[in-house]
């Protein structure tokens, strides 16, 4: 493999992750943060419905199961409207007991609570909510990173090779690659010796001239013939 592809492919897969890293990191945070916020959203809204249902739970602990009218009008209260959601109300055994069913797109999120009947678990609410939107959202982002991540991947790949085109030992000790040993020792930048310097474009290298001084001997040697 010559000298200049060995850069191109140094150079271009250098290039190719920071972009990368650019492009997937802002969409990944967001997404994260976004979900957390919703996860926290619906431990909340749990908590407000299930004050309400342990209340009908106490009046009536034997056959709470089969007020399913009360639970399932507890169940379509929503403070404001927003996303779809889905509530449901289960037993021990996991069965569904009253339930408030929205057209709801996969994948979902979902936090439950356990209802109470004097301090005992006698069932849970649960609520589930679409992560679809936040999917789109983080692909929108990463969409409109799209066209910035492109120029920044062109700007660090060309401006080192042109650099590197009058002067590529000067770029393999930068990073620390040995041309003349062949291996690779990829480490924090280094100071290129003066000797890869000089004579890089853009430079003038100027020697001075001066005339050496004539010795005694020899001036004693015009000054007698």
């Amino acid at each position: 493999m010559t000298l200049d592809r060995r850069i191109t492919r140094l150079v271009s897969g250098a290039a190719a992750v920071l972009t990368a890293a650019a492009l997937v990191l802002p969409p990944t945070i967001y997404f994260f943060l976004s979900h957390q916020r919703l996860a926290g959203s619906l431990e909340a809204e749990a908590e407000l419905i299930a004050v309400r249902l342990t209340r009908i739970i106490g009046a009536n602990p034997d056959l709470w199961e089969y007020e399913q009218t009360r639970l399932q009008d507890n169940l379509a209260r929503r403070p404001r409207p927003g996303d779809p959601v889905r509530r449901r109300v289960l037993d021990l055994q996991g069965g569904v007991v009253a339930e408030s069913l929205e057209p709801l797109p996969a994948p979902w999120i979902s936090r439950s609570l356990p209802l109470l009947d004097a301090a005992v678990p006698v069932g849970s609410i649960e609520i589930s909510r679409s992560l679809r939107p936040l999917l789109i959202q983080a692909g929108l982002l990463g969409l409109l990173l799209l066209p910035a991540g492109i120029v920044a991947f062109l700007a660090l790949r060309n401006f080192p090779l042109r650099a590197s085109l009058f002067k590529p030992d000067l770029l393999f000790w930068y990073f620390g690659f040995d041309t003349h040993q062949g291996a690779s020792q990829i480490g924090l930048p280094r100071v290129p010796p003066a000797s890869a310097i000089a004579g890089s474009p853009g430079q003038h290298v100027s020697t001075a001239l001066t005339t050496p001084e004539p010795s005694n001997s020899t001036a004693k040697t015009k000054t007698s013939g």
